[in-house]
C-alpha cells in the first residue's frame, strides 16, 4: 500500500476517522463513482473500449485498470483458499487451533485459558501464581508436572495456538526462508485453490444469469449471520467496554495532517475506484437507470454498514480485553506483544471478514431495492465488493504496535474469539461458511469484470456459441495456474508483494487522478453532465459534480498521491524479513505496469495513431467515438445475459 499505516494506527484511535472519512466520500468518493458507473452506462462498453471512446488519447486509462485486474484475479482467490482450508478444519470436536496438542505445535505455544497454570518465576526465585507477564523476565510454566526455562525455550515470548494454526500449519511459513526459497507446494491448499476457481467459474459461466441465481443463495446466509454474530458480541462479557469506546469521540486527532490523507486514501480502496470494475459492470445498466441514485444510496450504505460491523469487532475486543483483564485500548493498542501474540504482516490494516459483510450488505440491500424491479440493470453494483482486503479497505481500524493485518483478524483474532465462545466448533463452521459465501460474492465479480472488458475488446469472436464459456474456463485455469506460487511454503513472501506493489494505494490513486482530469477537463465536466441528464432526466448534482470533478477531486487524489510517493516505505514482512532486491524490482514493475499504461498509450496515439500537426493530433485524440445516437437519445445496448448477443 502506499502509505505505510503502521506509525498512523499506533497514534491514532478509529473515533477521530468518521470527520474526515465522511468529507473525504463527499469530495472524491460520490464523484468519481458517477465517473466510472455514468461512463459504463453512456458506452456499453468495458474499461478500455469506453475510455477509448472517450478520448483514444487516454484509452491507457482502460488499460490501466485491466492491468490492476489481472493482478488482482491472479492473488485475490488465494483468501478464499485459506478460508476454505479453516472451514475443513473447522469440522472437528475440537478446533485443532484451539489446542497446542497438535504436530505443527512448538514448546512456546500456550493457550490463554491456562493462565491459571502459569508461573512466574521474578529473578529473586521468587514464585507468584499470576497471569503471563513480562516477555523479558525469566518464566516458567507447569506443564505434567515439569518445568522448562521459558525465556530459553522461547525468547521472543509465547504464542497463541490460532497463531501456530495460521503460520505453521496453513501457510507453512517456517519452511521457507524467504522469497528466493518458497519451497514445495502445499497440496491442501492447492486443492483448496481449485476448489475456489471451480466455484468461481460456477458462477461466471452464464454471465449475469448465472450471476443473479448464485447470490440468491449466497446473499440471506452472511446477513443473518452478521445479526447473530453481533448479538452474540454483545451479550459477551465485557463488550458494552468495547461499545463505549467505539462511540466515544476523540476529537484531539484532527488536528494531524495524517489522519486526513490517511481517510482520503481509504475512498479508493473501499469504493473499488481506479480498476475499471465499475465501468465494465456499469455497461449492464440499461440506459435509462438512474444510477446516481444508487451511487448516493452506495455512499450511505458503505459508510453505514462500516460503523454498524464496528459494533461486532469493538465488543469482541470488549470481550477479549475483559478476558486479559486489560483496557478496551490496551488490547487495540498494545505495546507490542499481545497475550494471544498477534503478529504478522508489516502494515495494519481493516478487517477481512468485516469488510466482507460490509460490502454483501451493500449490496444486498440493492438487490431487494433495484434488481427485482429493474431486471439486470443494478447488476453492475456486484461489484461493491472488497478491494485490497488485506490492505486498509474497511472503515474499522484495529491500531497496535504489532503490525495486525487483514488476515490476521479473519484468520487469527476472530478463530481466537470463537474458542473462547461456548459451541466453538459450531460458530467456527458457520464462521468460515460465512467468509466462504462473501468471497464468493467478491470475487466472482473481480473475474467477471476482467471477462466483461475482454469481451468488450473481441464481441465478434467471443459471443458466438459457447465461447465465452470456454473463455471463462481458460482465464479461471490461467489465473489458478498463476496463483500457484502463493500457496507454496514462501507464498506469502509473493502474496505481500501483489498486495503491496500491484494494486497498492498511489497505483489506484494515479489512475483516479487522470479519470478526473480526463472528465472534467479534456472531455468536459459540462459535456459529461449533459450525456448524464441525457441518460436519467435529472441534472440536480450538476453543480455539486462540476465543482467536483474539477477542482476537489483531482485535488484529493493529486495531494494524497504526492503524498504517498514521497512518503513511500519498502516492503518488509513482519518488520523483520526484509526483500532482496530483486524482490522490490519486481514488486516496482507490478506497480508501474499500470502507471506507466496511461502515459505509454498516450505517446503510441499520439505518435502513430493521430495524424496532422501537434494541435490537430490533440484535437483528434481529444474528440470523442461515441455515436451521435447514442449521445442525444436513449439506445437500447447489447444483451448481457450471454447466452448469444442479441442486439436490438
Amino acid at each position: 500500500m502506499s502509505g505505510d499505516f503502521r506509525e498512523y494506527l499506533i497514534e491514532m484511535e478509529v473515533r477521530a476517522f468518521l470527520i474526515p472519512y465522511f468529507l473525504s466520500v463527499f469530495c472524491a468518493g460520490i464523484p468519481l463513482l458517477v465517473i466510472e458507473i455514468g461512463l459504463g452506462q453512456f458506452t456499453g462498453q468495458g474499461p478500455v473500449t469506453a475510455w477509448g471512446m472517450i478520448s483514444p488519447l487516454f484509452k491507457g486509462i482502460g488499460c490501466a485498470g485491466l492491468v490492476i485486474q489481472v493482478f488482482l484475479d491472479t492473488y485475490y482467490v488465494v483468501i478464499m483458499a485459506w478460508g476454505l482450508y479453516y472451514l475443513l478444519f473447522s469440522f472437528n470436536a475440537v478446533l485443532p487451533y484451539s489446542t497446542c496438542s497438535n504436530d505443527w505445535n512448538t514448546p512456546c505455544c500456550f493457550v490463554q485459558a491456562a493462565k491459571e497454570q502459569v508461573i512466574d518465576v521474578d529473578t529473586n526465585g521468587s514464585m507468584t501464581r499470576d497471569t503471563m507477564t513480562g516477555i523479558n523476565g525469566t518464566m516458567a510454566t507447569m506443564m505434567s508436572g515439569s518445568f522448562f526455562n521459558m525465556s530459553e525455550e522461547c525468547p521472543n515470548g509465547t504464542t497463541s495456538p490460532t497463531v501456530e494454526f495460521w503460520n505453521r500449519k496453513v501457510l507453512q511459513i517456517h519452511l521457507s526462508e524467504g522469497i528466493h526459497d518458497v519451497g514445495a507446494v502445499s497440496w491442501q491448499l492447492f486443492l483448496c485453490l481449485i476448489l475456489a476457481w471451480f466455484l468461481i467459474y460456477l458462477c461466471i459461466c452464464k454471465g449475469v444469469k448465472s450471476s443473479g441465481k448464485v447470490v440468491y443463495v449466497t446473499v440471506p446466509f452472511p446477513y443473518i449471520l452478521l445479526t447473530i454474530l453481533l448479538v452474540r458480541a454483545v451479550t459477551l462479557p465485557n463488550a458494552v467496554d468495547g461499545i463505549i469506546f467505539y462511540l466515544k469521540p476523540d476529537t484531539s486527532k484532527l488536528r494531524d495532517s495524517q489522519v486526513w490523507l490517511d481517510a482520503a486514501t481509504q475512498i479508493f480502496y473501499s469504493n473499488t475506484l481506479g480498476q475499471g470494475f465499475l465501468v465494465a459492470l456499469g455497461s449492464y445498466n440499461k440506459r435509462n437507470h438512474n444510477f446516481v441514485r444508487d451511487t448516493l444510496l452506495y455512499s450511505l450504505t458503505n459508510s453505514a454498514t462500516s460503523l454498524y460491523s464496528g459494533f461486532v469487532i469493538f465488543a469482541v475486543l470488549g470481550f477479549m480485553a475483559g478476558k486479559q483483564g486489560k483496557e478496551v485500548g490496551e488490547v487495540a493498542k498494545s505495546d507490542g506483544r499481545i497475550v494471544e501474540e498477534v503478529r504478522l504482516f508489516n502494515r495494519c490494516s481493516y478487517s477481512l471478514f468485516l469488510f466482507l459483510i460490509r460490502s454483501w450488505t451493500v449490496y444486498s440491500l440493492f438487490l431487494f431495492l433495484v434488481l427485482i424491479p429493474c431486471s439486470y440493470s443494478v447488476f453492475l453494483f456486484l461489484v461493491l465488493v472488497p478491494y485490497q482486503v488485506l490492505d486498509c479497505s474497511f472503515l474499522v481500524l484495529i491500531p497496535c504496535s504489532c503490525s495486525l493485518s487483514g488476515p490476521g483478524l479473519g484468520f487469527i483474532v476472530y478463530p481466537e474469539a470463537i474458542t473462547e465462545m461456548p459451541l466453538s466448533t459450531l460458530w467456527a463452521i458457520l464462521f468460515f461458511l460465512c467468509l466462504l459465501f462473501l468471497g464468493i460474492d467478491s470475487v466472482f465479480v473481480v473475474v467477471e469484470g476482467f471477462v466483461t472488458t475482454i469481451v468488450d475488446i473481441f464481441p465478434n469472436t467471443l459471443l458466438k456459441g459457447h465461447r465465452r464459456e470456454f473463455f471463462c474456463a481458460g482465464c479461471c485455469l490461467f489465473f489458478c495456474m498463476a496463483g500457484i506460487p502463493m500457496v507454496t511454503y514462501g507464498g506469502m513472501f509473493i502474496f505481500q508483494l501483489f498486495d503491496f506493489y500491484a494494486a497498492s494505494g498511489f497505483v489506484l490513486l494515479w489512475v483516479a487522478l487522470c479519470e478526473s482530469l480526463v472528465i472534467g477537463w479534456v472531455y468536459g465536466g459540462n459535456r459529461f453532465m449533459q450525456d448524464i441528464i441525457n441518460m436519467i432526466g435529472k441534472g440536480w448534482i450538476k453543480p455539486y459534480m462540476l465543482a467536483a470533478w474539477m477542482f476537489m477531486t483531482p485535488l484529493f487524489a493529486g495531494t494524497i498521491f504526492i503524498y504517498s510517493i514521497v512518503y513511500y516505505k519498502p516492503l518488509t514482512y513482519e518488520d523483520d524479513y526484509v526483500y532482496p532486491w530483486w524482490g522490490y524490482m519486481l514488486g516496482w514493475f507490478m506497480a508501474l505496469s499500470s502507471i506507466l499504461t496511461i502515459p505509454v498509450v498516450f505517446i503510441y496515439q499520439f505518435v502513430f495513431v493521430s495524424k496532422g500537426t501537434l494541435m490537430e493530433r490533440w484535437v483528434d485524440g481529444t474528440t470523442s467515438r461515441v455515436p451521435e445516437i447514442q449521445q442525444d437519445g436513449p439506445l437500447d445496448k447489447k444483451d448481457h445475459s450471454y447466452g448469444e448477443l442479441e442486439l436490438r
